[in-house]
């Protein structure tokens, strides 16, 4: 844009000419103005658009408002609804989705919006994802990349409670097959109680009850 220099009279200078500089200055900052009125209001069409809500793409009104909610890429997100960052850009420019992937989007979109009821901003919402559960060690993007949609949800509506703690990855490892044999074994060799032994336990039983009627 041409640099505007204040108007100077000079000794000479006939009034005529001072009249002509300054429609001159006058016209160029008419079509300054005029400019800057289009660019604001390109800007505003823009700003409009970005924020419109597409009836007819109501899956692309999701991820849409994932992106705004968590702050993630593409490719973040299409890690929790299970496709390709280069999927979501192909939806984007028109490419219809399938009734799987819309499903699993709806769903995505369905836990994190529960979500935002505890953690309404971006960062507190993308930092959850990412934190383990205190049971499990695993993060709420785990299980949703693992399509594990109900207990994301669970995830979303529960408040941890900070006295839990992890569980040991023992407890989780299938018990082997010759520690099974061994207790089977051993409980099969154990002897059978004898008679005394049963009526002792019996008789312990019986002087333990309350007689049947006794108030």
């Amino acid at each position: 844009m041409q640099r505007y220099r204040d108007m100077q009279v000079q000794r000479g200078q006939t009034q005529e000419e001072i009249i002509q500089a300054l429609r001159r200055q006058i016209d160029e900052l008419t079509a300054a103005n005029f400019q800057l009125r289009e660019q604001l209001a390109h800007k505003e069409q823009l700003a409009a658009k970005g924020s419109a809500t597409d009836i007819s793409s109501p899956h692309l009104n999701a991820i849409h408002w994932i992106k705004a909610a968590t702050g993630l890429s593409q490719e973040r997100i299409g890690l929790l609804i299970g496709v390709t960052r280069q999927t979501i850009n192909r939806w984007e420019h028109g490419e219809p989705i399938t009734d799987a992937n819309r499903r699993r989007l709806f769903a995505v979109r369905d836990v994190l919006e529960r979500a935002t009821l505890r953690y309404q901003t971006p960062a507190e919402l993308a930092a959850w994802l990412d934190t383990p559960d205190t049971t499990e060690g695993r993060t709420p993007a785990e299980l949703l990349e693992a399509e594990e949609i109900n207990r994301a949800r669970l995830h979303a509506i529960s408040i941890p409670s900070p006295g839990l703690a992890y569980t040991p990855e023992w407890v989780r490892q299938p018990v082997l097959e010759a520690f099974r044999a061994g207790a089977e074994h051993r409980q099969e060799a154990l002897p059978p109680p004898r008679d005394d032994e049963l009526a002792a336990l019996i008789g312990d039983e019986i002087e333990g009850m309350e007689p049947y009627g006794r108030v």
